[in-house]
């Protein structure tokens, strides 16, 4: 057989998000995936990750530091799949930062970093990872319900995102023909109180629905290995999708920014 169990690996990418823990454990208890030897983190904290691999004694995890705002270390990441050339048999690509807050207070510097990491850095590790990726593998791309409409105060997040959205849509037929399965996940607020506290109107946030991690996680890896094209956790947000459709986004934005 062509693939070799032993570089069977799952990848992950925004590692210190919340939800990486609890992948980890859906796909350890999960037989599909009982192939998979080693799991390949990256993200630019290593204390981050080192905190997540201390909850899997036992298991093979690999550390990868890179820092997703600068494109030259993303490319550079080609050399170590060179090097160890495995194959992927899970890809999460979770690389997302949030940008509350109007687009005049940033500076030049902080919109070209929060778009190489919101748009440019998963495309292109999607790209390089693509001929290491085995036929009948899951791609799971990050998206967010913030990107169903446009919201002026996360515009350039919630636009990153909503190109996040329509590009995963726009190849899956294609690397479909490959054996590759890819799915964007749109989830809404989720169970991290770490980002919610930071917001400016973190009180007009607490009315809407918090997906628990884990049951979210669970949830993603089932839909996308059903072949699914997109997924939107919570009938709350799937609500939302639908009425976008024939609001005009407008309306839509004058309902939202009560909630940002």
């Amino acid at each position: 057989m062509k693939y070799r169990y032993s570089r069977w690996i799952a990848l992950f990418t925004g590692a210190s998000a919340g939800l990486c823990p609890e992948f980890m454990n859906a796909i350890y208890a999960d037989s599909r995936y009982r192939l998979i030897r080693e799991v390949w983190l990256i993200d630019k904290s290593l204390p981050a990750m080192q905190t997540i691999a201390d909850r899997f004694p036992g298991k093979k995890v690999r550390m990868i530091v890179l820092d997703l705002s600068d494109l030259q270390q993303v490319k550079d990441f080609a050399i170590l799949l060179k090097t160890y050339d495995p194959y992927i048999r899970l890809m999460i690509n979770n690389v997302s930062q949030e940008s509350i807050g109007d687009f005049s207070d940033y500076s030049a510097r902080d919109v070209e970093a929060l778009m190489n990491i919101n748009v440019n850095a998963p495309v292109l590790l999607l790209k390089l990872c693509q001929p290491h990726i085995m036929i009948g593998t899951v791609v799971i791309m990050f998206s967010s319900a913030g990107s169903i409409t446009p919201m002026d105060d996360n515009s350039l997040f919630g636009s990153a995102k909503q190109f996040c959205y329509y590009f995963s849509l726009s190849i899956c037929n294609e690397l479909m023909w490959d054996g590759i399965r890819i799915m964007v996940a749109c989830p809404g607020h989720m169970d991290d109180m770490k980002l919610r506290n930071k917001e400016r109107r973190s009180q007009h946030m607490n009315p809407l629905p918090v997906t628990d991690n884990q049951l979210l996680a669970a949830n993603i890896l089932k839909h996308a290995e059903k072949g699914e094209a997109s997924y939107t956790p919570g009938l709350f947000y799937k609500i939302y999708r639908f009425i976008a459709r024939f609001r005009s986004h407008e309306k839509l934005m004058e309902n939202a920014y009560r909630f940002y």
